[in-house]
């Protein structure tokens, strides 16, 4: 009875902590990473933006003046790109376009304005493991105390 006890009281810890593991996921880009730029400021290195070239799609930080691309615009789109890479582009009610970038281990959060093929942004944010690792030893001092304090309750 008592070994029962036990494993119910480990698999409910290691379940509150998978769940708090979790939900800091899906947070903690909103809460570690969101930036607003403000409207005049250029894009950084770090902005992705889609564009359009003749092979297809790409999504670039940085766009090169002596290119031949092209912003795309004017419809929504969801797409793969080489390596594995996937983006979704959406244009908000408010005439800004909003882009998910998918790369590697990564989600890239972007939302920008056109005016006369220049990129305005307004906000940009990014999840990772970078990001999520600090708020991983968060919730595991969150959880140190909380079983502390269990216990010292229970005695």
């Amino acid at each position: 009875m008592r070994l029962l006890r036990g494993c119910l009281r480990l698999l409910l810890g290691l379940v509150t902590f998978c769940s708090l593991f979790y939900l800091s996921f899906l947070i903690a880009p909103y809460i570690v990473g969101p930036r607003s730029l403000p409207s005049e400021q250029q894009p950084s290195l770090a902005f992705p933006v889609l564009y359009q070239s003749e092979t297809g799609y790409q999504v670039l930080f940085q766009r090169d003046p002596n290119t031949s691309l092209q912003l795309v615009v004017g419809r929504d789109l969801r797409g793969r790109l080489e390596n594995n890479e996937g983006f979704e582009l959406e244009q908000g009610g408010d005439g800004q376009w909003h882009l998910t970038y998918y790369a590697d281990d990564y989600i890239h959060w972007s939302g920008y304005s056109v005016v006369n093929d220049e990129v305005k942004p307004n906000y940009y944010r990014i999840n990772g493991a970078f990001v999520v690792m600090p708020v991983f030893g968060i919730l595991g001092v969150m959880y140190l105390f909380g079983k502390m304090f269990w216990q010292w309750r229970q005695s």
